[in-house]
């Protein structure tokens, strides 16, 4: 046990060999064994500290032992000293104040840093080295204890020595912030605060386990004229899937019910669109397998189209097609809400569909301030509620003088002979009842002309011609 102790620096940390003649120790002091109950103390006490080291025990044979017996009987005049030298140093020893000490004496910058807090440090460091010329300003906070430099109540670590205690910061994977302050409470250089930073931002732990997603907006050009480029993807609600169809210039949504999402589908959708407003130049949507086809590819390069894909898991690149299927899909959810049905069939759907594309589409946005329908069609569609207003629409510009009562000549036509009849009342601006001996017709204005008739005027023994 005396040997244990003395080298202890050896032999702690690793595996070694026990050799004794004592056959009865190899059985009580074994390691794969517990040690007996009525064991004396002292055997007890020396199997407790073997217990912090990994050995094994071996007998061998007293004859086999003579150097050791001829080392423990040796008569010497001198005791040895206790101090021996250690030559090596397990690699995974911690590290204290000794050690530090022991490298605060090889570092030449420390060197002048202890010196002068021997000494004292002059009034201005005009003087001074140029590599001790940083610490001048911390002067007042540094001290000596045991071969050390503090800093404060912190210890100044040498060079040498930085990218370890920066390994025994960064042991758990902490952040920066949490290192920095494990760092204020026992250790200090300069920069410290930077060799920090660089150590987080070097580890390849916390770089793939805390990578984040950069969320630089970088928008799409601004369209100039419609269909100058369209978005297009899909939309599932209970159950059904929905093609959505927008443009990026006049914000106008087509959404359409699929039976199936397969290239043909969408190409027969794309078709209809195309053939009431023409092709798009561009169309954006994700990499589905209806978009990524070969038949959707070949039906966009015969008609040059440039297909554009967004990045895979990336449908911010996407993104108007995006707010397209948010819009309709918040829409839909609320209209099937009013409805009272929770299992639609496809003609409900349908109908409710075409109710919000009514909506939508004759409702002004907040980006363009005017209606899509408007700003593709370049008019307003009649809708019920601009029925509402009166209609600003000049009259005929032949102004009818017809009167009730009057008497007209009418023609139908040049196969019909003119026929004398009575305007009954009027119809609208181009059309009168006229009554033919008790037969009424509808002419119009075209088809009629006044009838000149001698009217006897009760002032005047002449005639005249009464309009």
């Amino acid at each position: 046990m005396f040997a244990i102790r003395k080298f202890f620096k050896y032999l702690w940390g690793r595996k070694f060999k026990l050799v004794t003649d004592n056959a009865p120790l190899k059985h009580i002091l074994s390691p794969d064994k517990s040690i007996p109950v009525l064991s004396a103390q002292r055997l007890q006490h020396w199997s407790y500290i073997l217990q912090a080291y990994q050995f094994e025990i071996v007998h061998r044979s007293g004859s086999l032992l003579s150097h050791v017996d001829a080392l423990s009987r040796l008569p010497c005049d001198e005791y040895a000293p206790d101090d021996l030298e250690v030559c090596s140093i397990a690699k995974d020893l911690p590290l204290n104040s000794s050690i530090i000490s022991d490298e605060t004496k090889k570092d030449s910058v420390l060197q002048h840093v202890l010196f002068q807090t021997k000494v004292g440090w002059p009034v201005v460091p005009k003087y001074l080295p140029e590599i001790v010329k940083p610490f001048f300003k911390f002067r007042d906070q540094l001290s000596l204890e045991k071969g050390c430099v503090l800093y404060n109540a912190r210890v100044v670590i040498p060079a040498s020595l930085q990218s370890k205690v920066l390994d025994i910061l960064h042991e758990g994977h902490a952040g920066i912030v949490r290192m920095k302050m494990l760092a204020r409470t026992s250790v200090w250089w300069q920069d410290l605060s930077r060799d920090i930073e660089t150590k987080c931002d070097l580890c390849n732990s916390c770089s793939m386990v805390n990578f984040k997603r950069s969320h630089d907006y970088v928008p799409w050009p601004e369209a100039k004229s419609p269909f100058e480029r369209v978005h297009i993807d899909f939309a599932t609600l209970c159950s059904k899937h929905y093609f959505v169809f927008a443009d990026s210039f006049s914000k106008w949504i087509h959404v359409q019910r699929m039976s199936s999402m397969r290239a043909i589908d969408v190409i027969v959708v794309l078709t209809t669109v195309f053939s009431i407003f023409g092709d798009p130049m561009s169309i954006i949507s994700d990499n589905g397998p209806p978009f990524d086809s070969v038949e959707y590819v070949d039906f966009c390069t015969s008609r040059d189209i440039v297909v554009c894909h967004s990045p895979p898991y990336h449908p911010e690149s996407n993104g108007f097609a995006e707010r397209a299927v948010q819009i309709a899909k918040k829409s839909l959810e609320k209209l099937l809400l009013d409805s009272h049905n929770n299992t639609p069939d496809d003609n409900t759907c349908d109908l409710i569909v075409n109710k919000f594309l009514t909506s939508y589409r004759n409702t002004p946005t907040t980006t363009t301030l005017k209606a899509p329908n408007e700003v593709l069609l370049s008019f307003k569609p009649v809708t019920s509620l601009s029925r509402l207003l009166p209609n600003f629409r000049s009259e005929s510009a032949k102004k009818s003088e017809f009167r009730d009562g009057e008497s007209v000549v009418v023609k139908l036509s040049k196969n019909h002979p003119p026929v004398k009849g009575t305007i009954v009342r009027r119809l609208g601006p181009t059309r009168y009842l006229v009554s033919f001996e008790g037969v009424l017709r509808k002419p119009h204005i075209n088809q009629m002309n006044h009838s000149y008739e001698l009217v006897r005027c009760v002032n005047f023994t002449a005639c005249d011609f009464v309009l």
